[in-house]
């Protein structure tokens, strides 16, 4: 299609369309350049007021700043011969730019520091230095701790953070420099590690067992001694493995005691027990105190434990021999009791009605002779039997009866107890029943199982009434044989049943018929069966009876 060519009036139009354009662009022109005069120089006072506070601050700071250029900037890749770089770059590295700060550690002067190269700041150790300085090289950066020198000679720590300077090709031009004096620091540390060591060496030679937990109660640390009362090793004792060296019965009770301390943020001490191994139980004594750090905060706590098995034994011991004695002197009074008045008594009885029998007979007055002899017959009787029970248990005191067991027929030694004790029962008109058992035989001491069978069937004979009756039973249970003495006497008071059986408490009655007792003989009778590892027991109500049981162990 072909175009037409446009007429004079479009052409001027356009023309005059693009002046106007022209016009504007000039104007858009004039406005940008002076706004960016404006710009530069916005810019200008900010570089300018940003220089001022830089400079403010690398001169007023507390840590030391440096700056360090090269008179000429070095290739450092892995194509050059580093060594050689080195030895300029410490010839012709200087400080350029040094603040207050780096001067005070140095103990020097601005004009004393500038321009000091590598060779002159480790003039003490050349070598060192240029392993720092190629280390620092090959990664751009570094962070150290050092020892250096002042401008005096004195020793001094530095740590330090270092940055290399390049230029627009990769060379090092410089580096800058942040460092501060840590030299109390070090000293600080390094009294803090000789004091651990020392810790370490006054712990480990300690006679006492030493730990540290921290808060959780995890051990951190054990000395010799406490590694050795607890039978393990340190990686063993680590953690809460602390707490597998404690007594089983005690793991949960103690480890509950410790934690609740902790939470109170108290002392502790106990005593408790530990059991290694090997099985071996010792007993401990632990105390704790709470550590605290600069702050006052508990960060642990230091425990001593003290093994006082042998204190345990010697308070055993002792009170074992406190109630030996306990036991002698309630023995003796018993001893002197029975001999000052129970013994006593019946014979004043014999002699009394002796002397009234002889006169009644010399004046030939027969009345009441029969009483007379039954009081003496009775009496004597009661004289008798506390003679036997005191001879016995004098002997079990010395230690001189002999336990000698033998296979007997129980139900044959009863008949025969029952057979001597007949006539005192037909006295007072009580019968004895015995419920024998066939062929019950037992390994016991016949004498002693005989005088308990004695002594308690005389006992229900004593304080049952007239017209009452005594039952003798026998079993075999639960690999024991027992015998039970079952009477429908006046019974015994439960607050008094306690005292049964206790030489060390006074416990006695009298018979229905005023026969007079002493509580020796139920004594005799649970020595005798303690020594055939049994048990005697009693079930009463006062004014229903009484049943005596004693039960000793079957051997076939």
């Amino acid at each position: 299609m072909k175009m037409q060519k446009p007429t004079y009036e479009e052409l001027e139009r356009r023309v005059s369309d693009q002046g106007d354009e022209i016009v504007k662009l000039k104007a858009d022109i004039q406005t940008l350049k002076e706004s960016g005069e404006k710009y530069k120089v916005l810019i200008e006072s900010a570089l300018i007021e940003s220089e001022a506070k830089l400079e403010l601050f690398f001169s007023q700071s507390l840590t030391g700043f440096f700056f360090m250029m090269l008179d000429e900037p070095v290739e450092w890749n892995d194509k050059v011969d580093k060594s050689k770089v080195l030895d300029y770059v410490f010839k012709h590295q200087k400080i350029t730019k040094i603040n207050q700060a780096m001067l005070d550690q140095y103990g020097a002067t601005e004009k004393e520091f500038i321009g000091k190269t590598p060779n002159e700041l480790f003039y003490h150790d050349i070598p060192y230095g240029k392993s720092i300085w190629k280390d620092f090289f090959d990664k751009g950066h570094l962070h150290i701790e050092t020892d250096e020198r002042k401008f005096d000679g004195t020793a001094m720590f530095i740590e330090g953070d270092y940055v290399c300077l390049y230029d627009k090709v990769g060379r090092i031009t410089g580096h800058f420099g942040i460092q501060q004096d840590i030299t109390q620091r070090k000293i600080y540390e390094r009294k803090l590690q000789e004091s651990e060591v020392k810790f370490r060496e006054y712990t480990q030679s300690a006679p006492v067992g030493i730990y540290i937990t921290n808060m959780n109660g995890d051990c951190i640390y054990a000395n010799r001694k406490w590694l050795e009362m607890a039978g393990m090793n340190m990686e063993e004792a680590k953690g809460k493995g602390w707490i597998n060296a404690l007594h089983p019965e005690e793991r949960q009770s103690i480890s509950e005691k410790w934690y609740k301390s902790v939470e109170s943020n108290g002392n502790w001490g106990y005593e408790y027990r530990f059991m290694n191994r090997e099985g071996r139980v010792s007993w401990i004594y632990g105390m704790a105190a709470p550590l605290h750090d600069h702050e006052g905060k508990t960060y642990g706590y230091l425990g001593t434990n003290m093994d006082i098995t042998q204190r345990k034994k010697a308070e055993e011991e002792l009170r074992l021999r406190e109630n030996q004695l306990s036991d002698l002197n309630a023995t003796k009074d018993k001893f002197f009791s029975i001999i000052a008045h129970d013994l006593k008594s019946p014979f004043n009885s014999i002699m009394g009605f002796s002397d009234l029998l002889i006169e009644r007979i010399r004046e030939k007055k027969y009345e009441g002779i029969e009483k007379f002899t039954t009081v003496i017959q009775r009496s004597s009787q009661q004289a008798m039997d506390l003679l036997v029970n005191l001879l016995e248990w004098s002997r079990t005191q010395s230690g001189k009866i002999e336990f000698n067991p033998e296979f007997i027929e129980l139900s044959t030694l009863i008949e025969e107890v029952r057979a001597l004790l007949e006539n005192p029962a037909s006295q007072k008109n009580i019968k004895i029943f015995h419920y024998k058992h066939p062929s019950l035989v037992v390994f016991a001491d016949k004498h002693m199982i005989g005088t308990v069978i004695r002594n308690l069937i005389s006992n229900a004979i004593k304080f049952t009434k007239p017209g009452g009756q005594i039952k003798i039973k026998t079993a075999e249970q639960d690999h024991e044989v027992m015998v039970a003495i079952e009477d429908n006497g006046v019974g015994i008071k439960e607050e008094n049943i306690k005292s049964l059986f206790r030489i060390d408490l006074d416990y006695s009655t009298h018979g229905t018929s005023d026969e007079k007792g002493t509580g020796l003989g139920l004594i005799l009778c649970k020595e005798f069966i303690d020594q055939h590892q049994g048990k005697i027991w009693v079930d009463s109500r006062a004014g229903e009876g009484s049943t005596f049981s004693f039960s000793i162990p079957l051997q076939k």
